[in-house]
């Protein structure tokens, strides 16, 4: 019998950029991150910008969603946004 587990077949790795890393670990605690924090804490990264789809893409994948400035959905974590 086929599997009900919305798992997909292929996940988006977090980029090695040690400002994502942090990110991600406090999005998947608070379960949501703003775009304003996404964009303050990486701006002064090396990330490049498929890196940085990528992360948006992690964060959707492990369940984050991601927040506009007055705390509207922009991506939904876990699910297409």
């Amino acid at each position: 019998m086929a599997s009900t587990s919305p798992r997909r077949a292929v996940e988006t790795a977090l980029p090695d950029v040690e400002e994502m890393r942090a990110l991600a670990a406090e999005g998947m605690e608070r379960g949501a991150l703003t775009y304003d924090e996404i964009v303050e804490a990486l701006q002064d990264s090396d990330a490049t910008k498929e890196q940085i789809e990528d992360f948006y893409a992690h964060l959707v994948e492990v369940g984050v969603e991601v927040l506009d400035a007055d705390g509207e959905v922009v991506a939904r974590g876990g699910a297409a946004a």
